[in-house]
């Protein structure tokens, strides 16, 4: 049986796909940014207010931490605007130079503010229900869901009482609501709940392979995670099974290989199923610009880490995370920065 943390992350993962790695469900709070952001606007904050600001890939300031007013980082940059909570408790759609585009009303639901594929899901302040909207914040499907998650390669999941269904751009179904959960599509596949197992349904609904599983995750660069008998494995494109089904957890990555969990030990998996760094690290991300952040087990330590396991740098931080677009947030101290890849500082800021 999962756990209630396992259905939150069915929930965060269709907004943030594979970025949720190791087993943690991402947290707004934390400065990162997540894998399918596609905007260079990178977060940070500071000052007495611990308000949030953002940078450029260069370090110039975008939206100034101090004078910004924003509290709460409800989602990341996606198609050039992100949702924001502000000091007077109110919410909108803000775009790189801090300028509220629209009002927003998210509940409690502000990580489903997602621009993708050119559409937002948008929470009706009157009725409660769940449409969709251009980057404009106009009307184009009405709201009339109990959740809408974000759009993931043209389709998006819905939700009305228990059960979910997927549309496409126009809001006609191309599953009706009879999934029990669904995630969102990657590389043209996505894994729903149906009937207590786990499947995945090509972009016209149907299934795509003959078989189902126990659990399921979403597919990032050819490896889906399955689960039987509470163990991880994953399959590949054509659904056959490439990693046995003998790991305590895993997570695909979206360019490099799949992360996998032994003895609670965290390492790596080709895509011919091959250890190519053994299950050693208290903890890790998924690789990106060739490089993965992981935690020493002893030390409890970060590093960037190459393909072979060796080091990417020689700086150990007391945190790391992945890169995204090039740039990754690390700490040492109370020092923060956000590094380039060759391991440069391009911003600094104190916690």
């Amino acid at each position: 049986m999962k756990s209630r943390r396992d259905f939150l992350e069915i929930g965060l993962a269709c907004v943030f796909g594979s970025s949720i790695t190791s087993g943690s469900s991402p947290d707004p709070s934390v400065v990162m940014k997540f894998l399918d952001s596609d905007t260079k606007a990178f977060p940070y904050r500071s000052g007495m207010k611990r308000w949030w600001g953002f940078i450029d890939a260069e370090g110039g300031s975008l939206i100034d931490a101090e004078t910004s007013g924003i509290t709460i980082r409800l989602s990341d940059f996606n198609e050039g605007l992100a949702a924001m909570e502000f000091y007077d408790r109110t919410a909108a759609m803000i775009d790189t130079t801090g300028k509220k585009r629209f009002s927003i009303y998210p509940d409690y639901f502000g990580w489903n503010y997602t621009l993708r594929n050119g559409l937002l899901p948008f929470r009706d302040q009157r009725s409660g229900k769940w449409g969709y909207v251009d980057k404009d914040g106009h009307p184009v499907i009405r709201a009339q869901f109990d959740l809408g998650f974000p759009f993931s390669e043209n389709r998006a999941v819905v939700k009305i009482g228990d059960l979910n269904g997927i549309i496409d751009h126009q809001g006609k179904w191309i599953v009706s609501l009879s999934l029990t959960l669904a995630l969102g599509f990657q590389e043209g596949l996505a894994p729903v709940q149906r009937g207590g197992r786990w499947l995945f349904l090509d972009p016209d609904g149907r299934p795509a392979f003959s078989r189902d599983w126990e659990w399921a995750r979403e597919f990032g660069d050819g490896l889906a995670p399955i689960s039987e008998n509470n163990l991880w494995g994953a399959i590949d494109r054509q659904g056959r099974l490439v990693v046995p089904t003998r790991y305590q957890d895993a997570w695909a990555s979206r360019g490099g290989p799949l992360m996998v969990k032994r003895n609670y030990l965290w390492g790596f998996v080709d895509s011919t199923g091959s250890e190519i760094i053994q299950p050693s690290y208290r903890f890790c991300y998924s690789f990106s610009s060739g490089m993965a952040a992981v935690q020493d087990n002893a030390t409890q330590s970060f590093r960037f880490i190459r393909l072979d396991g060796s080091p990417q740098f020689s700086t150990v931080y007391d945190e790391a995370y992945s890169f995204v677009l090039g740039r990754a947030p690390v700490r040492r101290g109370r020092e923060r920065a956000w590094i380039d890849e060759s391991g440069k500082a391009v911003f600094r800021w104190n916690d």
